[in-house]
C-alpha cells in the first residue's frame, strides 16, 4: 500500500500546488487539475465502542439459570457464557452469539437443578482473532476499538477482550 501511494504521490506531484488530506474514510490526495484519488481503509478509522452490557439472569421451575443479556457489541459476535459454583469451582458452560443487540444462554446447571449456594456468572468475549469478519470490521483488529469497564486486554497478547462478572444467590 506504501508503494501504490508513493506512485500516486509522485504522479499527482507533477501538477504544481498540490495538498494531500487524510479525512476519516482513508487517504484522499488532490492537485490543482482536479485530479482525485481515494484509497479507502478496510477498517474505520474512528470507531471507538463502548462496550455495554446488561444482563439478567432466571431460575427456571427446574432450578436451572437461563441467562439473558443485551449488548452493543455488533451481531454475530460471539460470546462464552460460564456458570460458577463458589463452593466447589464446578462450571457450567455455553457459547451463544449476540443477535439484534442480545443474547441468551441456557440453561445451565446440573440437569438435578441448582443446590443452594453462591454462584459466579462470567459472560465473555473471545479475542477478535476468532470472531465473524463483520464483527472483526466493527470492533477493528485485535479489538482495538473496544473501549469501557468490560474490556481488558487479554493476558495471551491477543488483543482485547470483553470479560463481565456477577454474582448469582441460589436459595432453598
Amino acid at each position: 500500500m506504501s508503494l501504490v501511494l508513493a506512485c500516486l504521490l509522485a504522479l499527482v506531484g507533477c501538477g504544481g500546488d498540490d495538498e494531500a488530506a487524510a479525512p476519516e474514510s482513508g487517504v484522499s490526495i488532490s492537485s490543482s487539475s482536479d485530479t482525485q484519488v481515494e484509497i479507502v481503509s478496510s477498517e474505520p478509522s474512528s470507531a471507538a465502542l463502548p462496550v455495554e452490557m446488561n444482563v439478567v439472569m432466571k431460575e427456571s421451575p427446574r432450578r436451572r439459570l437461563m441467562v439473558l443479556g443485551e449488548v452493543n457489541l455488533p451481531d454475530q459476535t460471539r460470546l462464552r457464557v460460564r456458570l460458577v459454583r463458589d463452593a466447589s469451582n464446578v462450571s457450567w458452560r455455553v457459547m451463544t452469539t449476540v443477535a439484534a443487540g442480545a443474547f441468551e444462554a441456557g440453561p445451565l446447571g446440573p440437569s438435578s437443578g441448582l443446590v443452594a449456594g453462591d454462584y459466579t456468572l462470567h459472560v465473555s468475549m473471545p479475542p477478535a482473532d476468532v470472531q465473524p469478519q463483520e464483527v472483526k470490521a466493527v470492533i477493528g483488529e485485535k479489538g482495538r476499538f473496544l473501549e469501557g469497564p468490560y474490556v481488558e486486554n487479554s493476558p495471551h497478547g491477543l488483543g482485547r477482550i470483553v470479560k463481565y462478572a456477577t454474582t448469582y444467590e441460589v436459595l432453598r
